[in-house]
């Protein structure tokens, strides 16, 4: 299963590791160069994640798969590179469909699922503190990967940033949200089941002022 998946990256046209390693990240694989004593090659390791980019199983090493698949993506690089396709008209309708997936999207998130009905997905290169500062389209009907400043200069890494952070808020927001509404519903539990009621707050303080005009008047 681990191997199909490599092996169905090397259908899409990569002209560099990145682009190679954003597509295998849309299909659930994350791949690690890690140097080996064999030669000082890189050797690469194939690592499954779930739709969020969790890491989930063990990974694995092309070592321990008997198969040089550092060797199978070099070559796959080189000859992408090579070639002289001409993707300028493919490359404009995407601009379009980005454009509009964008004014529908108040989030990072939405724009990832605005892109899917698009059969696109976005990869995002980031610095050592996390931050963004590039992107890759990964084109699933043409099987190409663009750099997305290729698609259009106003993919700007700014543009995406701003975008995540709105993303953020709205998580935050909802998580504060739904502690809330954990915590109300834990406390009507606990009055149930104690048999405790709430004081009628509003009640006794008419009662009170009620109470306090007839005295005046006496």
């Amino acid at each position: 299963r681990c191997l199909e998946k490599f092996y169905s990256i090397l259908e899409y046209d990569t002209k560099t590791f990145g682009q190679f390693s954003a597509v295998a990240e849309s299909k659930g694989l994350k791949l690690t160069d890690i140097s080996e004593d064999r030669d000082g090659q890189p050797c690469i390791t194939l690592q499954y994640q779930d739709l969020e980019n969790n890491d989930i199983r063990e990974p694995i090493s092309e070592k321990e798969l008997g198969i040089e698949l550092s060797r199978l993506m070099n070559e796959h690089v080189k000859k992408c590179r090579e070639s002289k396709r001409d993707t300028l008209k493919r490359r404009k309708e995407i601009a379009v469909q980005i454009e509009k997936a964008l004014k529908k999207a108040k989030d990072i998130d939405q724009l990832r699922k605005n892109l899917k009905k698009e059969n696109l997905s976005i990869h995002f290169s980031r610095t050592a503190d996390g931050e963004i500062f590039g992107a890759t389209i990964i084109d699933h009907k043409t099987k190409t990967a663009f750099k997305a400043s290729d698609i259009s200069r106003s993919l700007s890494a700014k543009m995406f940033r701003e975008l995540e952070k709105e993303s953020d808020r709205i998580s935050e927001t909802r998580k504060a949200e739904k502690t809330t509404k954990t915590k109300s519903s834990e406390e009507t539990q606990h009055k149930s089941q104690t048999g405790e009621k709430e004081e009628p707050k509003t009640q006794h303080n008419e009662t009170h002022w009620i109470q306090n005009e007839y005295h005046g008047e006496q």
